[in-house]
């Protein structure tokens, strides 16, 4: 760091002016210095903060680790990141520089970071991804450089070792002996370069986290009696930092019912039942729970009833099926003009399909607007040639905007025509992800897919009343999924969005008749044609 580094400087400097003469008039006796603080409790602290939303809290512990360490990377990183989701671009900007000026050089890490989400489409955001990839490509072209550098050092040597053919061959090897221990010996000195990650985890053995996830637990309970309910769920968070297990994410999700958070309730609810665990009778457990009480109307409490009653298979009972690295394919138009701005449409595949799948049914009508398109696939393979996106929402996101971002470095995208379409599982991820970004999409076009609930508590309305979407339904399909668009429908157009839901007669959950032609109706919708 440099200007705020000095500016600490001088505030340490009038602290410990003032505390020097308050100790001159009342405590002149006093010479032992306070504790260092513990910086592996404040990062606990901190990241506990942050995970339960309170950024604020959790900024302000970051900056009394930068006081106590102002050479951390990682803490210089973190507190960028907390500027940027309080809404404080500029310090957001100051402090990320600052990172990299500290050593920070994670190009693909810093664009994926969703902390950075609202200004990752900026100029001056991108810039410096740019600087940093470009920095990287630099050190590889230097570490190549001293290579071939050394090649010739080593070619020259063995050259000099064929002079000396009248040197004792005995004594020849005793020099190489020595100059190869000197090399090893210089090797071991130097400090090995380490990557900044953005946490810190405890090296604890595992009695140790079963015991320290216990006195977290009774803390927690304590702290939820004395309705100190923040402090709970700090303590609940800090669990499950050390154990993605049914028991910490179960009492994460009775604090965030308890503070009237539903999405976030939900969300650990499921993972608890998910993993298990918790109770013999997980539904007696849920049930007697008043915890929960603040949750019961909404009908995703029921569902999660009913998944948890069949032993945490839930939706269908479908299959996980094995988590592998996502993919993505990207699809252009013939004679297709890369210096020219075109729309993108990122569709979404269902349940058991693929990619390919996605291709087959948008190409067409991706090509009669000339748009680019992007088929994400699913992180979750079933067999060799089918695949799902699973339930986690931030999971989804995180590969769908990855690849959005992919596609941007390396065509001409207009940013204001991205749109999201998908069929079934995937209609009901582009339902979300649209809800969720307004600001990247403009709009979607979900067939057969059910409309999120609970998007109101996370969706920030003024900018979803500009989206567009156009939703695809078959009359004989579920009438529950058909009823639930067009009630989000109607939700939406009552703060402003432009929502048109159109069921097919005759189709049940499938895409409609002559499709492509009412696939490219529904994109000039959505782009406002």
């Amino acid at each position: 760091m440099k200007t705020r580094r000095r500016e600490n400087l001088a505030r340490c400097v009038l602290t410990l002016s003032v505390a020097a003469m308050v100790g001159l008039l009342a405590a002149p006796t006093r010479a032992v210095a306070d504790e260092p603080p513990d910086l592996g409790k404040l990062n606990t602290e901190m990241m506990a903060a942050y995970q339960a939303g309170n950024f604020q809290k959790a900024l302000e512990i970051g900056e009394k680790i930068h006081e106590a360490a102002p050479e951390n990377v990682d803490t210089i990183y973190n507190i960028a990141c907390l500027h940027c989701l309080l809404g404080h671009k500029d310090k957001a900007y100051e402090w990320l520089e600052d990172a990299i000026d500290a050593g920070y050089d994670d190009a693909d890490h810093l664009m994926q970071d969703d902390d950075f989400k609202s200004i990752r489409a900026e100029d001056r955001f991108r810039a410096i991804v740019k600087d940093l990839r470009e920095g990287d490509k630099k050190q590889d072209d230097k570490a190549a450089k001293e290579k071939k550098e050394s090649k010739k050092e080593e070619d020259a040597k063995k050259k000099d070792e064929a002079k000396k053919d009248d040197q004792p061959k005995k004594e020849r090897e005793q020099e190489k002996k020595a100059a190869k221990e000197e090399q090893e010996e210089k090797q071991d000195k130097e400090p090995k370069a380490k990557k900044p990650g953005k946490q810190t985890r405890f090296q604890l053995t595992p009695a140790e986290i079963q015991q320290k996830i216990g006195e977290l637990t009774q803390e927690c309970i304590k702290a939820s009696e004395e309705k100190e309910h923040f402090k709970a769920l700090s303590l609940a968070l800090e669990a499950r930092v050390l154990a993605d297990v049914g028991l910490t994410n179960y009492n994460v999700a009775c604090m965030y019912s308890i503070l009237g958070k539903k999405n976030e309730a939900f969300r650990y609810l499921d993972r608890a039942i998910d993993l298990g665990g918790v109770n013999g009778d997980m539904v007696k457990q849920i049930e007697d729970d008043k915890d929960f009480d603040k949750i019961r109307k909404d009908p995703r409490y029921a569902e999660l009833l009913e998944k948890a009653g069949k032993g945490a298979k839930g939706v269908g009972a479908l299959p996980q099926g094995k988590e592998v690295k996502p993919e993505w394919q990207v699809t252009v138009p013939k004679g297709f003009d890369k210096d020219k701005k075109a729309p993108l449409i990122v569709a979404l595949h269902a349940y058991n399909d693929s990619m390919e799948g996605s291709i087959e049914h948008w190409k067409a009508a991706a090509a009669e607007i000339g748009a680019i398109l992007l088929t994400p696939q699913g992180a979750y393979q079933l067999d060799n040639d089918h695949y799902q996106w699973g339930r986690d929402l931030n999971a989804i996101e995180e590969i769908v905007m990855d690849s959005i971002d992919e596609v941007i470095d390396e065509y001409k995208v207009d940013k204001k025509k991205v749109v999201v379409v998908g069929f079934s599982q995937g209609a009901w991820a582009a339902w979300a992800l649209a809800l969720r970004n307004p600001d990247v999409f403009c709009g979607a076009i979900p067939v057969g897919g059910r409309f999120p609930q609970g998007w109101k508590d996370d969706a920030e309305e003024d900018l979803v009343k500009n989206l567009r979407v156009f939703a695809m339904l078959g009359a004989k399909d579920d009438e529950n999924l058909v009823t639930s668009n067009k009630d989000g429908a109607k939700d939406l157009a009552e703060i402003g969005a432009k929502v048109e839901v159109k069921v097919y007669d005759g189709i049940r959950h499938e895409f409609p008749k002559k499709a492509t032609e009412e696939e490219v109706k529904a994109l000039e919708f959505v782009l406002g044609k």
